[in-house]
């Protein structure tokens, strides 16, 4: 077909009709060496170059230096030299400096005068459109991981961003098989046999897949297998475009697990934005003591009594919701049975695609046993404060009575030792009373002695008075030795002493009255008898001063063992008294230490109970 072109061509060319019909065609006579000997107009115009400046032109000094050819021109001009014809697009400089696309065919000339035939076509603006696609494609590709396969899964070509993703440089992989990507226990299995077999028919595949890096780490990728066919609509290939998800995925999985560890430990729930329950886990279930079909549909209201106002509180928090707004907290909820449940919930507003709040999603404890708890606490708390209150009272009581208890122990001191300073005077005087008492014994039984001394004398003149009779009746008889008796009797009375001045007033009556001697005797005999009877009253008087004496001597010692004991007993009083003055001292000392441990006390009590309050404070906030 070519030939019959290109002889056409030729015939139309030695003809004035035929080279004005080839001149609108782009096509050129080459010599051997590639030179121009003969182009048409459309090929000067397509190059924007005058016939001269083109005849005996080498046709590759049109390349365009800065551009890859498509072929090396060189190899190209060889084969054609050698008779095989080719068809090659080449980029050719035009002659305003611009760049021109065309499509040339060469051929052995027909017409037996040698050379080549050439024909062009300008395919700039497919090119260019083959470029602008090329280099979308390589910017798509640029961030994207590709790998092609044949369709059995043998490894042609990949990119640098795909050997990157998987660890491995390109000559690992290129001819090895897909499942180098692939986990051991996965390679054998009838699935990925089978994955491969409907590649291989033509079926396109797209998933998350997990595939194992060069290190053996695990990485998820988002696949596309495109399988790709030629002009003939024969499949060639597989193109696989791969991103890297493995971040992505893990925070998937993670989240996955997570939502399934929430549903097995936590009520969860889904509500529409109008409060309708939309969907509840078996434990949320379990915990209101209801069946799904009876709960799923029904307004949160239902699981809310009015006797509290807890309905006008439902209805302020899906206001809160509905904004946007989460809440936490605490809540009372009515079960199927009729009885409380208390939650600990958090509402979660969710935005839909448009931004705009489209559910609610529930997540909450049970914490009814916390709550019974904590309001048993608060009760405790509450009594706990009553008495830490009535202890502080009760230390300020002490406080001021331990107070009042050190001065009444001072005043006490004060008086002890007043008292002691007594007993000690109170001994003295006692010391001095026996001093005396003794000195009165002692004088006692001087006077006892004394008194023996006067019974004796008052004995010897009774016998002197008895003897002065017969010395009467011996006057009368012996009167001539009667100065001898009033000399005997003078001796005697200056004997007696005082007692002895009636016989001296006798013994001179006697020597003045000798001669009255008869009426002197009446006398003396008379006088005898009166001092007898006065020497009896004397014996008599003495004898009772001597009883009394005696009676007086053993009170005396009664008095004196009285007082030794008295004076043991002021002295035991006396230590006692400053035993006590110590104690009594030692008890202020202990009411004040008291008294200061009590302010303390109260401090440490004030303190306790500030700490109490914000401890019940920070644990019911």
């Amino acid at each position: 077909m070519m030939n019959f072109v290109l002889d056409g061509f030729s015939g139309r060319a030695r003809g004035g009709a035929g080279r004005a019909g080839s001149d609108r065609w782009c096509w050129a006579h080459l010599a051997h060496d590639g030179r121009f000997v003969e182009v048409s107009t459309g090929l000067c115009t397509l190059l924007q170059r005058e016939r001269a400046g083109l005849i005996g032109l080498d046709q590759r000094a049109l390349l365009e230096s800065q551009v890859v050819q498509d072929a090396e021109p060189d190899a190209v001009w060889a084969e054609i030299q050698a008779g095989v014809a080719k068809r090659v697009d080449w980029c050719w400089t035009a002659g305003d400096g611009t760049r021109r696309w065309v499509c040339a065919d060469y051929s052995p000339s027909p017409t037996g005068r040698g050379g080549v035939e050439m024909i062009v076509w300008d395919v700039t603006e497919r090119r260019e459109r083959e470029r602008a696609v090329a280099m979308r494609w390589e910017a798509i590709t640029a961030g994207i991981a590709m790998i092609e396969f044949d369709t059995q899964g043998n490894i042609l070509a990949a990119n640098d961003t795909f050997l990157g993703a998987v660890g491995y440089d390109r000559d690992e992989v290129v001819g090895c098989h897909h499942r180098i990507f692939v986990e051991p226990q996965m390679r054998e299995s009838a699935d990925y046999a089978d994955f491969w077999r409907r590649l291989g028919s033509g079926q396109p595949f797209s998933d998350r897949f997990k595939r194992q890096r060069k290190d053996g780490r695990p990485i998820w990728i988002r696949g596309s297998y495109t399988p790709v066919r030629d002009l003939d609509g024969q499949l060639t290939g597989v193109v696989k475009l791969v991103a890297d998800v493995t971040d992505e995925t893990l925070r998937a999985l993670s989240f996955e697990s997570q939502v399934a560890a929430l549903h097995r430990s936590m009520a969860v729930a889904e509500f529409s934005i109008d409060g309708t329950i939309e969907t509840a886990n078996t434990n949320l279930l379990s915990l209101l003591s209801y069946e799904a079909s009876a709960l799923v549909g029904q307004s949160e209201a239902v699981l809310v009594g009015d006797d509290d106002g807890g309905r006008a509180a439902l209805a302020d928090l899906w206001q809160t919701l509905r904004s946007g707004d989460h809440w936490t907290g605490e809540v009372a909820r009515r079960t199927c049975d009729g009885g409380t449940v208390w939650l600990q919930v958090s509402y979660n507003p969710v935005a839909g695609e448009s931004g705009q709040i489209d559910k609610v999603v529930l997540v909450a404890s049970d914490v009814t046993a916390q709550v019974a708890a904590r309001q048993r606490a608060e009760r405790t708390a509450a009594d706990l404060e009553r008495k830490l209150t009535h202890i502080i009272a009760a230390i300020g009581d002490v406080s001021g009575r331990s107070d009042g208890a050190a001065d009444a122990s001072q005043q006490a001191e004060h008086t002890v030792q007043s008292m002691a300073g007594a007993a000690a005077e109170m001994r003295q005087a006692f010391d001095r009373i026996a001093h005396s008492v003794q000195q009165s014994c002692s004088t006692v039984e001087q006077s006892m002695a004394d008194s023996a001394a006067a019974r004796a004398s008052s004995d010897a003149m009774a016998e002197a008075a008895t003897a002065l009779t017969g010395i009467v009746d011996m006057i009368q008889a012996i009167a001539s030795q009667i100065n001898m008796l009033a000399l005997n009797a003078t001796i005697e009375s200056a004997r007696a002493g005082e007692a002895g001045k009636g016989f001296a007033v006798v013994a001179g009556e006697v020597k003045r009255l000798a001669g009255q001697v008869g009426g002197a005797t009446e006398q003396i005999t008379e006088v005898i008898g009166r001092l007898q009877a006065l020497a009896g009253d004397v014996v008599a008087t003495l004898e009772r001063m001597r009883g009394s004496i005696e009676g007086v001597g053993s009170h005396f010692e009664d008095v004196n063992d009285l007082v030794v004991a008295q004076t043991a007993a002021t002295q035991e009083i006396a230590d006692n008294m400053h035993a006590t003055a110590a104690a009594v001292s030692h008890i202020k000392d202990s009411l004040s230490t008291i008294s200061s441990a009590a302010v303390q006390a109260e401090s440490r009590a004030q303190e306790g109970l500030a700490v109490f309050k914000l401890l019940r404070d920070q644990s019911l906030a």
